[in-house]
């Protein structure tokens, strides 16, 4: 128990980050079933550090409390925001079917087939297909999937960061409660 102690806060976040991330592949089927689940908790991270503000938790746990709490939260953080950037596609396949008229992405995906069994026997691609025409969407769609990108990209980086921020904030708040506390102890001995 005493080498538990000993453990910095970086090496919660590494702990929990090598569980979660050796955990997540064992629960990928979960994740693609329930993926809204495991936003939640991603979301839920940053909203948890804002938690941690709350005086209630000042009897429970100490400034070194807090900063385990910290890592905990930035951990799961890290290995979610390392799910979502791993499961990428699966989302934006998702997007594509659910968002942009599943009828042409349909019909573009076996058209396409069509076009490479003929590029196959013949050696030339059919009319209307060649290198740049494999993406079919209208200039929206694409505006949509680039956004998608890089508010994914923004999600992976700014949730941990956010969590991080957040929390630390939340032990600035706790470490300026506590000298209130001292403060008022010694105004009222005196």
């Amino acid at each position: 128990m005493k080498y538990i102690r000993k453990i910095p806060v970086w090496g919660w976040i590494i702990i929990i980050l090598l569980i979660l991330l050796f955990v997540v592949p064992f629960i990928g089927n979960v994740f693609r079933r329930v993926p809204l689940a495991f936003f939640f908790l991603w979301i839920g991270c940053p909203c948890l550090a804002w938690g941690l503000r709350s005086s209630l938790l000042d009897k429970l746990l100490t400034s070194r409390g807090y900063s385990k709490a910290r890592g905990i939260l930035v951990g799961i953080a890290v290995a979610m925001s390392f799910s979502f950037f791993a499961h990428y596609d699966y989302f934006q396949n998702k997007l594509q079917y659910r968002y942009l008229d599943p009828v042409k992405l349909a019909n573009t995906v076996s058209a396409m087939t069509d076009a490479v069994i003929h590029y196959e026997e013949t050696g030339e691609w059919p009319y209307g297909f060649g290198d740049a025409s494999v993406n079919n969407f209208s200039d929206k769609g694409k505006v949509i999937l680039y956004m998608f990108q890089w508010v994914m990209i923004g999600l992976c980086i700014g949730i941990p960061v956010l969590t991080w921020r957040i929390a630390s904030a939340s032990i600035q708040s706790y470490e300026r409660r506590k000298r209130g506390s001292n403060n008022r102890i010694d105004s009222d001995g005196v």
